[in-house]
């Protein structure tokens, strides 16, 4: 009776469709584990779960893309490899190898703990935003 007090009425379960819905569900995902799909196929079901209000992003295999977040920021603050620093330097701009040196040093302690081994093509804009209100 605490509806009574709080005003909020519990949701009505009924028992029979929540289990015929979550066994349907489990057929669909042992399904898709057992077939083979193909590139279309397997479009087509991210198509429908976007269509459904989720909201999904597909990073394709063997991909020169599959660049790993930490890899990919290390050599951005490489002074020597880096095509930024690099371009900074043809432009006679002003950065200096203490200050990549730095910044690699913030990647290793901060952004390597922080986001592990995941793809740069996996982070989103909200994820840099957690982690910047985090450190």
């Amino acid at each position: 009776m605490e509806w009574l007090i709080t005003g909020l009425i519990p949701k009505r379960v009924n028992a029979r469709n929540s289990v015929s819905e979550n066994h349907f569900s489990m057929q669909i995902i042992k399904a898709l584990q057992s077939i083979d799909l193909t590139k279309d196929d397997a479009d087509r079901i991210i198509m429908v779960l976007n269509d459904k209000g989720f909201s999904y992003t597909t990073i394709q295999p063997k991909s020169n893309d599959n660049l790993e977040l930490i890899e990919f920021l290390l050599n951005f603050w490489d002074y020597e490899k880096s095509p930024y620093v690099q371009e900074k330097l043809v432009k006679g701009h002003s950065i200096h190898r203490k200050h990549c040196y730095n910044y690699t040093g913030y990647i290793k302690n901060y952004w390597a703990c922080y986001f592990g081994y995941r793809l740069l093509n996996s982070i989103t804009s909200s994820d840099i935003s957690e982690f910047m209100n985090r450190v």
